[in-house]
């Protein structure tokens, strides 16, 4: 998606190099992944490809990095979503704030903020929609109607967040309010499609497989729930939180209750049915957009229950943090170096990820301080075989910093400085009871 974004960005249309996706009809190659994350990414882009002589780096490495701060912004905006949700279906202020630190601290959303995957941007449109559908300004109903069409442009299992929006006003017999959603996605995929034909000369060519397996949706479900190496209650502990609170959702506002918990089922039972669910360094990513809403119903705790909610968020940042550090792939790719299965590795608690995920952060961590940053940063974009060299890098900005000829310490005291200020203004927020 980044190779679509440069490509714009230097005026050669959607095609990409030929180890990046598959050909067209026209003899050119296109990705095969989706369209409206590389689109919003190429002012970015183009800003890094500009300033890249400036800063004696390749351009692909300074493209790359520029779009991931659109990955940062879209975990941002939709961790000021969950907050605004948590208010809007009736929490406090101080519940809302704690709501939205479950998200971004208790759950893989940061994770996912330094990789430029499309979930992010399908969260942010997922629990954008979910909180202007509960107002009642006109100008809000608006909003859900783009929120849901741009859904499908972020990712086609996107058109959930319309079905979902418009199956609970339906049941509520809210005729008005239910046909905008559904209509807005069906734009969306046929926008889709037109953007397939663009492409591959065939609307119905998605540019990568689907398959699907009904038979073993039963027990994809229980790994996507529960298993030791997956399962988001390992890696979302919040969700448990949020999950148990959906009836006082429901009492507060019983059309976002259910379109929350439509949304949540639809997304489990689509990548059930789908052999590589388990695909994600921090439980299954594609089930990040599902979070915000129940995470934003974990607002609901009470003053009473307030410590629960903080202890599940720590939880649930102990099992995240060393994917913030390092690639968690690594654990995967040298666990099956050993002859270990993917089965074995989703399933047994001998190898459990939560743990031995530290130990391959501290060994990565360990082998970096011999990595020539220099030469990571030439071969940015360069498919290779062997072992990843991705793998020896600390996934921290200022690590990289030696690339540019500049020390690591002063970013290193940066981003303590801005820890700390987070920090100071999370903890006076708390004190005086506002968001």
């Amino acid at each position: 998606m980044i190779a679509v974004a440069e490509s714009l960005a230097a005026g050669g249309g959607l095609s990409v190099p030929p180890a990046l996706g598959r050909p067209g009809p026209d003899g050119l190659f296109y990705s095969r992944w989706y369209p409206l994350l590389s689109l919003l990414a190429v002012p970015l882009v183009a800003l890094g490809r500009a300033l890249a002589g400036a800063l004696g780096v390749p351009p692909h490495f300074a493209a790359a990095v520029a779009a991931l701060v659109l990955s940062v912004a879209l975990a941002a905006a939709a961790t000021w979503y969950v907050a605004r949700l948590a208010e809007r279906l009736g929490a406090g202020p101080r519940e809302a704030l704690l709501a939205a630190l479950a998200y971004a601290l208790g759950t893989p959303a940061l994770v996912h903020a330094r990789t430029f995957y499309a979930d992010p941007l399908l969260a942010l449109l997922t629990v954008a929609a979910l909180y202007h559908s509960a107002g009642p300004a006109a100008a809000e109903r608006r909003a859900v109607v783009v929120a849901s069409g741009l859904a499908v442009l972020a990712k086609p299992s996107g058109v959930l967040v319309g079905a979902a929006l418009s199956a609970a006003a339906l049941v509520h017999r809210r005729w008005r309010a239910a046909w905008p959603p559904i209509a807005a996605a069906v734009i969306g995929v046929l926008v889709y499609l037109a953007y397939n034909q663009l492409r591959f000369g065939n609307p119905r060519t998605f540019g990568h497989d689907w398959e699907f397996d009904l038979t073993a949706v039963p027990i994809d479900v229980a790994g996507l729930l529960v298993s030791p190496g997956q399962g988001i209650v390992w890696f979302a502990p919040p969700v448990m939180l949020g999950v148990a609170l959906l009836p006082a959702v429901f009492r507060h506002d019983r059309r976002t209750g259910l379109a929350i918990t439509l949304y949540a089922l639809g997304t489990v039972a689509l990548y059930a049915a789908w052999p590589r669910w388990y695909l994600g360094a921090s439980g299954p990513r594609f089930l990040l957009p599902a979070l915000p809403g129940l995470v934003a119903a974990s607002g609901l705790v009470g003053r009473r229950a307030r410590r629960l909610l903080i202890a599940l968020t720590l939880l649930g940042f102990v099992a995240n943090a060393p994917s913030l550090l390092v690639f968690g792939e690594r654990y995967y790719t040298e666990a099956e170096a050993r002859g270990r299965t993917v089965d074995r590795l989703l399933w047994t608690v001998d190898e459990w990820p939560v743990i031995e995920m530290w130990r391959t952060a501290w060994r990565t961590v360990v082998e970096a301080r011999g990595t020539d940053v220099r030469a990571l940063m030439r071969e940015a974009g360069v498919a290779h075989d062997g072992p990843a060299r991705p793998f020896r890098v600390v996934a921290i900005w200022w690590w990289m910093l030696p690339a540019l000829g500049l020390p690591r310490w002063p970013g290193a005291a940066l981003s303590a400085a801005a820890l700390g200020a987070a920090g100071f203004l999370v903890a006076r927020a708390l004190k005086a009871d506002a968001v």
